[in-house]
C-alpha cells in the first residue's frame, strides 16, 4: 500500500507541475504586458521556472522510490 501512495503522490506533483509550468509559459506569451521592473520581468518568471524545476524533481524522486520500494 505504500508503494501505491508513493506511485500517486509522484504522479499528483508531476501533474501539478505539468500544470504550473504549461500556465507559465501560457501567461508570459499570451497574458498581459507584466508591469514595469525587474521584479515582474526578470525575478518572477526565474523564481516560478525554479519552482517547477524543483516539482519536476521531486515527483521523478516520489516515482523512483514508488517504483523501488516493496
Amino acid at each position: 500500500m505504500t508503494r501505491f501512495w508513493r506511485l500517486v503522490s509522484g504522479v499528483a506533483v508531476l501533474v501539478l507541475a505539468l500544470f504550473a509550468s504549461v500556465s507559465l509559459v501560457l501567461n508570459l506569451s499570451l497574458g498581459e504586458r507584466p508591469m514595469a521592473g525587474i521584479a515582474y520581468r526578470v525575478l518572477l518568471p526565474s523564481l516560478a521556472c525554479v519552482v517547477i524545476f524543483f516539482s519536476f524533481a521531486g515527483s521523478y524522486l516520489l516515482l523512483r522510490d514508488g517504483r523501488n520500494s516493496k
